[in-house]
Parts: C-alpha cells; sequence; structure tokens
C-alpha cells in the first residue's frame, strides 16, 4: 500500500512538473509571437556555456520594440534549463527588464 501511495506522489509530481514545462514553452512561443508586456517580441535566443562558478550558463535572448529598436536580455542559470525557464518565469510573472541592444565596448 505504501508503495502505491508513493508511485501516485511521484505521478502527481510528473505531471505537474510536466505541466510547468508546457506551460513554459507556450510562454516561449508567446515571445516570438505576441511579444511580452513590454511590447518586446523576442527574434532569437542563445545559450551559452560559461563555467565562472557562479551560474554556469546564461540565456541571451533578442528582440525588438514595438518601434524596431533592438532589444537585449540576459538570463543566468545553473544548467541551460533553469536559465531559460528563469527568462520565461520573469517574462510570466513580473515582466522582463529589456535593455537597449548596444555593441560591447570594454570598460574605459
Amino acid at each position: 500500500m505504501a508503495e502505491t501511495q508513493r508511485k501516485i506522489r511521484e505521478a502527481e509530481q510528473a505531471g505537474r512538473e510536466a505541466a510547468f514545462r508546457l506551460k513554459m514553452l507556450n510562454k516561449l512561443d508567446s515571445l516570438f509571437t505576441e511579444g511580452d508586456m513590454a511590447g518586446v517580441r523576442l527574434d532569437s535566443i542563445q545559450v551559452k556555456y560559461t563555467p565562472d562558478g557562479d551560474s554556469d550558463y546564461l540565456v541571451i535572448g533578442k528582440g525588438r520594440s514595438e518601434d524596431g529598436r533592438p532589444k537585449v536580455v540576459f538570463s543566468p542559470g545553473d544548467t541551460a534549463q533553469n536559465a531559460l525557464l528563469n527568462m520565461l518565469d520573469r517574462a510570466e510573472q513580473r515582466g522582463i527588464k529589456w535593455r537597449d541592444d548596444k555593441p560591447w565596448k570594454p570598460a574605459e
């Protein structure tokens, strides 16, 4: 009986995780097709592996505002999946903080 209850709890947990991932993938799709609360539509996502000790992965999202200006967002994570989920969760909860996408230049 205890083994059956454990398996039921595991299946319920797996179902909740699958539903969450599906929700996040739907959010990703809507960022590409409709944009977010700030009116920025996502054009591309890049995942970089950067073993710096703090967070090993960085998702870089590039998009365009409604007036056509290029925008960028950065989302770190300990895994590639977590970095992407962090960005999507921010988009879902409180909006992404987009920055103007300017050419990088070293600090002077």
